[in-house]
């Protein structure tokens, strides 16, 4: 409705002028970055006259497309966001985990320092969707991955791995504090009071976590780790789940 108003504007006072000037100007006022400009021509037109726009015209065009040029890198960068993200959970995916994992592996062979990732699996959580339905079982992923960014810190970076799985790299070096924070994500889920009547004798959602260091030894390093973490949360499945179990990578 806008962008008619600028139009009936620019025509009324163009003709008024004598001008064809509103053919030209139908061409530029589909988007918003021509609807600013037909409003300048307006103002030109009222003020200056409808000469004014015959001049201006290719400047205010070279505008318009520096404007278009403009919402299209950021209609690109924000299709670039999505295809990184869950779209369940707004966490980030497997491509955002790869490339993060690179980048961090590379950082870590040129400074020499550890990092950590945990791999978190919700338990018995087939049984949610068997016994609620897949609807209930997307909703208690939402609910998981919101209690998973309220236990984990801002320096942490969250990904769903996959299915009910998730991992969080940490650049933690401590063994200690990586156990600790793995403990307190465990502990916030549970906490979350999420319902799972099929997770005895919990009735609640629970998630088991294994978690490993990630040593500066080269570009297979990430890999090895992920094979470490998912081994140690097998050891903590194995144990009694609703805990956390650290492997040396």
């Amino acid at each position: 409705m806008l962008l008619n108003m600028i139009y009936t504007t620019i025509f009324f006072w163009c003709r008024k002028g004598g001008n064809a000037i509103p053919e030209m100007v139908e061409s530029v006022t589909t988007d918003l970055s021509t609807g600013i400009i037909g409003s300048v021509m307006a103002q030109m037109c009222i003020y200056a006259g409808a000469w004014t726009v015959l001049l201006f015209a290719p400047l205010l065009l070279l505008v318009r497309e520096a404007m278009t040029s403009a919402q299209l890198s950021l209609s690109n960068t924000s299709l670039e966001e999505a295809v990184r993200t869950d779209p369940l959970t707004g966490l980030g995916n497997r491509l955002r985990l790869n490339e993060d994992l690179a980048v961090l592996t590379a950082s870590l062979s040129r400074s020499g320092r550890r990092a950590a990732m945990i791999i978190l699996d919700l338990d018995h959580f087939k049984l949610v969707n068997d016994l609620s339905g897949h609807l209930v079982g997307d909703e208690a992923l939402r609910a998981v991955a919101a209690a998973l960014r309220a236990g984990s810190r801002l320096s942490d970076r969250l990904y769903r791995y996959g299915g009910e799985e998730f991992l969080v790299l940490t650049e933690d070096s401590d063994p200690g504090g990586v156990a600790v924070l793995a403990s307190r994500l465990v502990e916030t889920v549970a906490a979350a009071g999420i319902p799972h009547p099929g997770n005895a004798p919990y009735s609640v959602v629970t998630i088991s976590a294994g978690f490993a260091l990630i040593e500066p030894r080269g570009f297979e390093t990430a890999d090895q780790a992920l094979r470490t973490a998912d081994a140690a949360l097998f050891e903590a499945k194995a144990g009694g789940r609703n805990q956390v179990c650290g492997l040396a990578a």
